[in-house]
């Protein structure tokens, strides 16, 4: 017991250095994504702007204009990033209401005085006493003395009056000890190597073994005894020993992965503090998703014997084939990435949602948690801490690094909806490739991540790393 209550104050404080201050981007401009969310400037999207440019709605007047649309947010601040030519913003409008019922109140926050500016870039602050629910924000240009190629690369709203830059948002103190670690390259010159990719990986309670799953297919019959070859390949549960020099090397199929006959794809979702139950992701041959609680006994002679159990949810729906999910420590929460099926789907690629346990194997619906977290873009739950509130996710929709990185946020209160503005977990994880599946072991050790910025076949690898903090005064050496 001792070592978990370590624990908890291990991942509690990994996240301390998240301020309370929050910034928010839009989902749409124009009534599209193109030009919305994180800005161009830093690698994501960019909005185009000339005179009689098509992005560019006229008004009544035909005063050209952008619209900008926010899911609701309490700010105090309106940050624009122009670049080119900037200085063509005549006005700035927001629109907000009490509550979704309601018609859209608008304001003017500000008016200029257009003209062209001595510099190619240009971060507007416009700060105004705080307005809640802002939805809309329109901003109005006047190119009479601005000619040439305009740009706005991103806005963004905050819930602060600090002059707001766009940047990746870091923590103060380094998290991690040395450098990444390939646990995995021998193994990924083994048989099976040309099908060997490596994701969602569990570290065994003892810290000794590491679960992965990986899709495979033409497997030579001593690694993977399957009578039918499938053109899409199965996707299994393998299990590593994990060596005194932190490698892997050979991998063996677990005895956790349903029978062929039942599932062409398995995935662990959880592992019990015991390593005598598991909970499976798994996909039936209909292709239907589901959750197995997979327990492990032994009968009179000493032979292992495992009992399945499906776990149900209330209302479960997803456009999704795949299923990207965690538990919590207790069992108490599953958190998952979904597509649901409604108009949410056509604005954002992927959240999160999370469910709590209503009874033995069974879960309610699965709500979504909020927009700190979830963006334009794609996120995948990773681990969730023991305090049921410190979760690690990846995400391209949050500035970064690369394709998708690892950040980190904090649970305010019980609604699950409300979290800390997201930390990245700073370059000694992330890169300009694709982090995913971040997780720690159980006595705060080790962080494990799988990348797929190494390998030029597009195969991904499995690095470990130690953390550098456990909790104050104490550091690991």
């Amino acid at each position: 017991m001792k070592k978990l209550v370590l624990l908890s104050l291990a991942l509690v404080l990994f996240v301390n250095y998240s301020t309370g201050q929050k910034v928010r981007w839009p989902y749409a401009l124009n009534g599209n994504e193109f030009g919305a969310g994180v800005p161009f400037e830093l690698g994501k999207g960019e909005s185009f702007l000339y005179p009689a440019d098509y992005n560019a709605e006229r008004d009544k007047e035909n005063n050209q204009y952008f619209h900008y649309q926010f899911m609701p947010f309490n700010a105090q601040q309106l940050m624009i990033m122009e670049v080119k030519i900037p200085g063509a913003i005549l006005e700035v409008v927001l629109g907000y209401s009490e509550n979704s019922k309601k018609a859209i109140t608008k304001e003017v926050i500000y008016t200029g005085d257009p003209h062209k500016m001595e510099t190619d870039f240009y971060i507007r602050n416009i700060n105004f006493q705080q307005i809640n629910n802002i939805t809309d924000v329109w901003i109005y240009f006047d190119f009479d003395h601005t000619k040439g190629m305009n740009r706005i690369a991103g806005i963004a709203l905050t819930d602060f009056k600090d002059p707001y830059s766009p940047k990746i948002n870091l923590p103060e103190d380094e998290l991690f000890v040395g450098e990444l670690m390939d646990m995995n390259d021998d193994v990924m010159h083994f048989y099976y190597r040309h099908n060997f990719s490596p994701a969602n990986p569990k570290i065994s309670k003892d810290n000794k073994y590491i679960y992965f799953s990986t899709m495979i297919k033409d497997i030579e019959k001593q690694i993977y005894d399957y009578k039918t070859t499938l053109e899409e390949g199965v996707e299994k549960i393998f299990k590593c020993t994990i060596g005194t020099d932190g490698k892997i090397s050979m991998a063996e199929l677990s005895n956790y992965n349903l029978k062929d006959k039942v599932s062409t794809y398995s995935s662990l979702t959880s592992i019990s503090q015991d390593d005598n139950v598991m909970y499976i992701n798994t996909m039936d041959l209909d292709r239907k998703l589901h959750i197995y609680r997979v327990s492990m006994t032994t009968d009179k002679d000493g032979y292992a014997k495992y009992h399945r159990e499906k776990i149900k949810f209330d209302k479960f729906k997803s456009k999704s084939e795949y299923l990207n999910e965690i538990m919590s420590e207790d069992e108490d929460y599953i958190i998952v990435a979904l597509w649901k099926d409604d108009k949410r789907r056509e604005k954002f690629e992927r959240d999160l949602y999370v469910a709590r346990k209503t009874g033995k194997n069974q879960y309610g619906e699965f709500i979504r948690m909020g927009d700190d977290i979830n963006t334009l873009g794609a996120e995948v739950p990773c681990f969730l801490a023991s305090d049921n509130k410190t979760l690690y996710f990846a995400s391209d929709g949050h500035i970064g690094y690369g394709a998708k990185d690892i950040f980190v946020t904090t649970r305010l209160d019980d609604t699950w909806q409300n979290w800390s503005q997201p930390v990245n977990l700073g370059p000694m994880i992330n890169s300009g490739g694709t982090e995913n599946y971040f997780i720690i072991d159980l006595k705060g050790e080790y962080a494990y991540v799988v990348k797929w910025d190494t390998d030029e076949e597009g195969f991904s690898d499995l690095f470990r790393i130690k953390i550098n903090s456990l909790y104050p005064g104490e550091k690991v050496e």
